[in-house]
């Protein structure tokens, strides 16, 4: 995708006319800031002004908006160019979406294994009484607070 000095987009290829959901002749001499997700605005103007000004490649990440309203997470990849004698900026567009979310899954698993080696960096009793409270059922659950249930069943035998 083409973006000349004034944020118009002025080329757009298929894979950025597909990420937006738009046909070329709706994105051709609009600004791409109307594609932006509106917190995300100064970020991409600020990326703009470093790209023309200093015309070395840049990158930031913003949220997009597509054609249909839906938001997606782009990687916005620049370099500035001259087009005739007017400076452009020339932009890949990566959709970030299955990036974002394997990094959440990541996330999310390094939590769990923190959870599990605390788990077993305690005495033996206390990992055992961890993982029922983990299990335990709904009976208790809604009453009781998993410290009372803790004291209450190691005191009833449990």
């Amino acid at each position: 995708m083409t973006i000349d000095e004034n944020g118009l987009i002025t080329e757009a290829n298929l894979t950025s006319i597909s990420l937006l959901g738009a046909e070329r002749r709706h994105l051709i001499g609009r600004p791409l800031s109307a594609f932006i997700d509106q917190a995300h605005q100064d970020a991409f103007y600020r990326h703009r002004r470093h790209v023309l000004m200093a015309g070395n490649k840049r990158t930031c990440e913003l949220v997009l908006r597509r054609k249909d309203g839906t938001l997606f997470p782009a990687e916005l990849q620049s370099v500035a160019l001259v087009s005739g004698e007017r400076p452009v900026m020339r932009s890949v567009v990566i959709d970030l979406t299955e990036r974002k979310r394997s990094e959440e899954r990541l996330q999310e698993a390094q939590r769990m294994a923190a959870i599990g080696t605390l788990a077993g960096a305690v005495s033996p009793t206390t990992s055992i009484t961890y993982l029922r409270l983990l299990s335990a059922s709904p009976r208790w659950c809604s009453t009781k607070s998993p410290t009372t249930h803790m004291f209450s069943t190691r005191w009833n035998g449990y």
